[in-house]
């Protein structure tokens, strides 16, 4: 989220030889965690109250687990506390309306695996200990590296951009539903799809030889529009890939991330691994494919649950990766209508 943005930027350095490998892909949490008298605040005090009691209930678990806190100032100017462990993984405990939100420090996938059991019980078993719960029809925004993953790779970063909103069923049902906060870009207008369009034109004709210089063409004349009906946000913010960070000074000096927004709030260390697996191996799978020539708008709006299921394992399998692992990630059943998503959430 966008008041996230400074306590989560990616604070390492972006010069090394590793970068754009997919081994040294980074991915970033925005865990989020609800109850009854959190969903019915209207001023942020009970967030903040239970914020605190979560860092309690850790606080608790330090000893055992190695941790410490360490208290600073954060968005909206309250107090904010970060879980820090003796080999310097954190995660940070804030809040945001309707719930109390971790950010963590990006880390590979070899290091999220590395650290699922710790990650487990210092927060999720904690969060459930005190009568906090993650809630399938929340947001939890999944942050990817974007020179970790890309490099200097312009052609990559728009092949993984342009397949993703090809995709439209990722951001319409399958790892999240909500048009108003981060619609696929084949809900956008034809004048949006032609602009994307004419990035691809250009970049084929020698142009744009950086991947800022390409976010900042999305983000200019791409993101020009979304579907929020009111928003303090600008239009960039609201889309199912956020790049906003991305325009930053300091990118690419230092990494930013790319937030994909359209994923529902995971419940445990795996589902945010499934996660790092699955955009890793199609980050993966796309280095070798060539660029598309223009973006092709899935008419996603009268696709059926079960199409949209289909092109989901299609997607996983062209991967390199068994789709019936990642099935978790789907709902049994199609998410409730696109109307009272937005209505509610």
């Amino acid at each position: 989220m966008k008041h996230a943005l400074t306590a989560f930027s990616f604070l390492f350095l972006a010069a090394s030889a590793s970068a754009g490998n997919d081994d040294a892909t980074t991915f970033g949490p925005e865990f989020e965690f609800t109850n009854a008298e959190i969903a019915a605040s209207t001023d942020l005090s009970a967030e903040s109250a239970w914020a605190d009691r979560l860092t309690d209930r850790i606080a608790e678990k330090c000893p055992r687990l190695r941790c410490e806190i360490k208290r600073h100032r954060g968005k909206f100017g309250a107090q904010e506390n970060r879980v820090v462990f003796e080999d310097g993984y954190w995660f940070n405990i804030s809040i945001d309306p309707k719930c109390v939100e971790i950010q963590a420090r990006p880390q590979t996938l070899e290091q999220l695996k590395a650290g699922a059991e710790r990650l487990n019980e210092a927060l999720f078993a904690s969060a459930r200990e005190i009568g906090l719960e993650t809630s399938p029809k929340r947001a939890g925004h999944f942050n990817i590296g974007i020179l970790s993953a890309f490099g200097a790779d312009t052609d990559h970063f728009l092949k993984f951009f342009v397949d993703y909103a090809t995709h439209a069923e990722l951001a319409s049902g399958i790892l999240r539903e909500n048009w108003r906060t981060a619609p696929p870009l084949a809900a956008l207008s034809p004048e949006q799809h032609a602009s994307l369009d004419k990035i691809l034109a250009d970049r084929r004709r020698g142009k744009l030889t950086t991947v800022k210089a390409a976010i900042e063409r999305i983000v200019r004349t791409v993101y020009t529009a979304n579907l929020a009906p009111s928003s303090t946000e600008s239009p960039s913010h609201n889309q199912a890939i956020n790049l906003d960070a991305a325009t930053e000074h300091a990118f690419p000096r230092q990494d930013r991330q790319m937030e994909i927004r359209a994923v529902r709030s995971q419940a445990s260390a795996e589902e945010f691994i499934l996660l790092a697996e699955l955009f890793s191996a199609r980050i993966r799978h796309l280095k070798s494919q060539p660029l598309p020539e223009r973006f092709v708008a899935t008419p996603i709006s009268e696709a059926s649950w079960p199409e949209k299921i289909e092109s989901f394992r299609r997607y996983v399998a062209e991967s390199g990766i068994d789709p019936d692992r990642f099935m978790r990630l789907v709902p049994h059943a199609p998410p409730w209508p696109r109307q009272c998503i937005d209505l509610f959430f």
